[in-house]
């Protein structure tokens, strides 16, 4: 049983690291300018201490401006630390596809040949971080628990993450800034 575990183990970190090198990579190929650096910018500027809306236009949601003020934080402001952010996401999104087809019974060859396509797929398409694939990534992870809260028939799953995640995913990522706030 203990060896089950660590194989189990062991595939969910390949796969991840498959999935952030992957992305890694095809981030490091090429550039579009205007959709590559959408939240460089806007990520340095958080970490100059200033506040979106407040401080500077946020053409989308502000989460992602934080997202990459943390990692550059981390990292420092160069492209690896932008790419990493992104290879993240990527990775955790390839890990949840993995754990999601494990839970419902896929068979495991299947299971880790799906999460391995879908990471070639998901994040891989901009490389870089964008609006977009973060709120997949929030919309899946919603998906996955409302499904998983129906085959379990538990609550939790429902409520908390459901709520949380549709917070996330049109306020703080996807929602367009009212004239309003100007």
């Amino acid at each position: 049983m203990q060896k089950a575990i660590e194989i189990k183990k062991k595939i969910f970190i390949f796969i991840f690291l498959f999935a952030f090198c992957i992305n890694f990579i095809y981030g490091s190929i090429g550039i579009l300018p205007i959709d590559s650096f959408s939240f460089f910018d806007t990520g340095y500027y958080v970490t100059k201490g200033l506040w979106p809306i407040k401080d500077y236009w946020a053409f989308s949601g502000i989460l992602i401006d934080f997202f990459q003020g943390f990692f550059f934080l981390l990292f420092g402001v160069s492209w690896k630390s932008y790419l990493i952010h992104s290879s993240l996401f990527n990775g955790l999104a390839a890990i949840l596809v993995l754990y999601f087809f494990l839970k419902i019974g896929l068979n495991e060859p299947v299971a880790i040949l799906f999460s391995l396509i879908f990471s070639l797929l998901f994040y891989s398409v901009s490389g870089t971080p964008f609006t977009y694939q973060h709120s997949l990534f929030f919309s899946y992870c919603c998906l996955v628990f409302f499904l998983l809260g129906i085959i379990y028939k538990e609550k939790k799953f429902f409520f908390f993450f459901c709520q949380f995640y549709f917070f996330l995913d049109f306020f703080l990522i996807k929602h367009q800034l009212d004239m309003s706030f100007y």
